[in-house]
Order: structure tokens, then sequence, then C-alpha cells
């Protein structure tokens, strides 16, 4: 699933293509997804309202943690979320024009197309209120690159965390705490803060909360910055898959040396997830 950095690649190259431009419509181009008006979308169901696209104009495009939302005229919004393999494309390769659900027109007559291969990915479309709490954009805690995410931030946040105990890794997990990180970047994060993934929360001490906030902040950044993570589907807008799984420390490492120690870097499942980490870096306190 594309996570914050990913997300964030594709709300940097939509925002310039399509603010300041008025939608015309959207084409449902996929007979096997309806697109219906409703409080409770069922699994088969891509957009809700997108009736209520035409004569909205484009203000701008942001993110929260793993949604796009783009602000529409009449505080009206069109959140979408990319799920596993979703994508926003506006030159879609031959291969994926084949997974083309959507596409959205523009009075200029510029296209931006909605391509999903497994068909998960959701947009709604509405009233700014109405959307956010369909979607459940509300329930969503702090993002902590598009929002401020100060060390007191964080720590307040993971002092109520800590009053519910639990692991590590799975409290990284939890967008209602911080937004935007899966798998991948808690991985990452984990591994930068030379913390194991398993580690009790109500064992962390501060200099640990510390060391994670820093690697929350870095990781997700150096994944911006080189675009985001490719590692099956990703692409960015223009069909360009990420640059940063040259950068990965230690996802998708198993048996391979760690970079800080040597160690072999070892997989476990945690919280139903593949978890990578280094056993001697990362040792589980006991």
């Amino acid at each position: 699933m594309p996570e914050l950095p990913e997300v964030e690649t594709v709300v940097r190259e939509v925002a310039p293509r399509i603010c300041g431009r008025r939608f015309v419509g959207a084409a449902l181009l996929d007979g096997c997804l309806e697109d219906v008006h409703s409080a409770e979308p069922l699994k088969s169901v891509l957009g809700v309202g997108l009736g209520l696209l035409p004569g909205r104009l484009v203000k701008r495009v942001s993110r929260k943690g793993k949604f796009i939302i783009i602000h529409l005229s009449g505080n009206f919004e069109m959140i979408v979320h990319l799920r596993m393999t979703g994508m926003l494309l506006f030159e879609p390769s031959e291969r994926l024009k084949r997974f083309i659900r959507l596409e959205f027109r523009f009075e200029d007559g510029l296209k931006m197309f909605f391509s999903d291969i497994r068909r998960f990915g959701r947009i709604w479309v509405g009233p700014r209120e109405e959307v956010r709490r369909l979607s459940g954009l509300n329930r969503l805690g702090t993002d902590p690159v598009a929002e401020l995410f100060s060390l007191d931030d964080f720590l307040t946040i993971m002092r109520g965390r800590v009053s519910r105990r639990g692991r590590l890794k799975t409290a990284l997990l939890d967008q209602s705490l911080v937004a935007g990180i899966g798998n991948i970047y808690a991985d990452e994060i984990c591994f930068r803060a030379r913390l194991h993934p398993a580690s009790r929360l109500e064992k962390l001490r501060p200099a640990d909360l510390l060391a994670l906030h820093e690697a929350i902040g870095f990781c997700l950044r150096e994944g911006i910055a080189h675009n985001g993570t490719t590692i099956s589907d990703f692409v960015g807008t223009r069909g360009d898959a990420g640059k940063h799984q040259q950068y990965l420390q230690i996802y998708g490492r198993t048996g391979d040396g760690c970079y800080a120690c040597g160690e072999v870097v070892l997989k476990t499942r945690l919280g139903g997830r593949g978890t990578h980490f280094c056993p001697s870096c990362q040792a589980l306190r006991k």
C-alpha cells in the first residue's frame, strides 16, 4: 500500500496539473464497479458522489496521512485513498490502461485517470464535512510531515498510547495516533531508532521516544525526497517508479548483513505483518 511518502509524491505531481482547472465530469469505465452516493458504500463501490464534480473548480490539493484531498469550490472536496494499487495518472502506460477505472475530465481538455489493479481504491466527493466523515479522514491522528509534529506533541501522543500498552510497531501503524506510516516505513523507523519493533510501549525510555521522534521525521522525509518506494506497483503520475527502495536500511533485506553491524537481518511476523529487524542493533529488552 502506498504510504505517506508515496502519497505525498502523487500530491506534489497532481497539484500543479489540476489546480485552477474546473472539472467537466467523471466517467466510470469499469462495469464491475458502481458510482453511488451512499452513507455506507459497499466494497464494490469506487466513487461516492462523482456526479457532484462537474463545474467544480480545483482550489488546491493537500494530503493527510495516506489520503489525498482535492479542495473544490463551494466547500466541496474529493478525497482519494489509493489503498493497495490505486494510481492517479495523466498519461497511463499501455500496461496500466487496462486497469483504468475512472476518467476525470477538465474544461481545457486535460484528463486524469484513476487506475487500480486490485480495485481496492476509494474516492469520495461531496461537502467537506460529509466526505471527511464517510472516508474516515476525521479519525486520523497527527500527520508528521504536513502538520506541526513537535517533540512535545509526540510525547503527548505516546503517553496516551502507553496507557493502553501494546507493541511499538503496532502503535506506529495506528493511523489514529500518527497518520501515514505503513509497514515499510515502520520497520525503517524502528531500525533508525535502534528499537525492536516488538518493544513494549510501557518500557520505552525518554531517550527512546526522542530517537523515535527523530526517526519518524527523517525516514518519511527521506522517502519523499526519493519520490517514494516502489516494491511492486507504486508509480507517480507520469508512470515513474520511486527510488527509495535503493536506500532502505532494513525492510526487505532478510538474510543480508545489517548495514550498521553486519549481523544477519531477520524477519518475523508482528500483528500479522512481515517485520524486518537486526537482532543485534535492535535487541529486544527483557
